[in-house]
């Protein structure tokens, strides 16, 4: 009697709504590339990917030999990727240095040893420029040191 064995498939699929349309193993939520990543640059083993992400040694495989037969297209990709990711930190950089150039009335208070009514009066007199953000005044940090930067700073 001869015993037949089944090989089970490990398939990898594209679906445009689900991870943006990357390369994944069917019916999971892992891309190719995520595993790419790990082994390739992270340098795990596939061993330690596998119980990491629940997955067996042959989705593994699939995924690396798919990543290998497409490395280009694939490589590409994380290329642009990486570049988004570069440049979404750049504009945060720009965004929290602007904030940081701004100050709310009560920390021009606190900076220049002033009471909150000094810096109130002088917005609305005119004297210090000021713009109103949400609800809150913003004060930027060289106009409050050009009226009151004489005053000791905490």
């Amino acid at each position: 009697m001869t015993e037949a064995h089944v090989l089970n498939t490990v398939n990898i699929v594209s679906t445009a709504n689900v991870l943006g349309g990357k390369p994944r193993l069917e019916g999971r939520r892992i891309s190719v590339q995520h595993i790419a990543l790990q082994h390739v640059q992270a340098g795990w083993p596939v061993e330690e990917i596998a119980e990491a992400f629940d997955l067996t040694l042959a989705e593994i495989y699939a995924a690396l030999s798919y990543y290998y037969a497409h490395k280009a297209d694939i490589d590409r990709a994380l290329a642009d990727e990486q570049a988004q990711v570069t440049a979404l930190k750049a504009e945060r950089q720009a965004v929290a240095a602007e904030l940081d150039d701004v100050l709310t009335p009560p920390a021009v208070a606190h900076a220049y040893n002033l009471s909150p009514r000094t810096v109130r009066d002088a917005i609305e007199h005119g004297w210090i420029p000021a713009h109103k953000v949400g609800g809150t005044w913003l004060i930027r940090r060289e106009d409050a040191a050009a009226r009151w930067g004489d005053r000791p700073l905490d």
